[in-house]
């Protein structure tokens, strides 16, 4: 995907003028597998958006053990976003589970442009609803779901993830054990 791509096609910006100086300030930057692109919140400066790649949001428990909260593995899906919420004590960690690409633009220039652009907040409120979306169906169906209905539709939502990224990270975010996990997917197996 590429800066002109992201700005017409993800998250259209129909003033051109505004799209052009979004993409003249949107960097590319490149990440490996394992990289911390936030911990505990903290470091977020910019914006980051996939554009390949996964990466998974996570936070640690009262005895450090990490539960997984999201993975992003779509081009247009937002990292590191305790931003989006407005809030910088919110405790969110972000990996990379891949090596991968990610567009940033900083925070400080979203923010300077919203006494230039009014576009800008129409483009603030598509990665919301978009992020909202997503989250809001993951959690539905964690809280609703048996444990094979879980996997199955992580399955669907997440294609190839179940090959990529590690079992017990997979378990967490379903909210089941990685013996339950293991046992599923042995049962769809045979």
């Amino acid at each position: 995907m590429t800066v002109s791509e992201l700005y017409s096609s993800v998250y259209p910006i129909q003033n051109p003028e505004l799209r052009k100086h979004l993409c003249q300030k949107t960097v590319r930057k490149t990440f490996r597998k394992g990289t911390m692109l936030s911990f505990q919140g903290n470091g977020e400066t910019d914006l980051l958006i996939l554009s390949e790649g996964i990466a998974r949001g996570y936070i640690l428990d009262k005895v450090g053990r990490d539960i997984t909260i999201c993975f992003e593995n779509e081009p247009g899906d937002i990292i590191a976003s305790s931003w989006l919420l407005g809030s910088e004590d919110i405790l969110l960690n972000t990996e990379m589970i891949t090596d991968g690409e990610i567009y940033s633009v900083a925070l400080d220039e979203i923010l300077s442009l919203q006494s230039r652009y009014h576009d800008i907040l129409l483009f603030q409120k598509q990665i919301l609803s978009r992020e909202l979306r997503k989250h809001w169906r993951a959690r539905m169906m964690m809280y609703k779901a048996e444990s094979s209905e879980k996997y199955q539709w992580f399955l669907e939502e997440y294609p190839g993830l179940i090959d990529k990224v590690g079992h017990k990270k997979i378990a967490s975010f379903l909210g089941i054990s990685p013996v339950t996990l293991s046992r599923i997917r042995h049962r769809k197996n045979e």
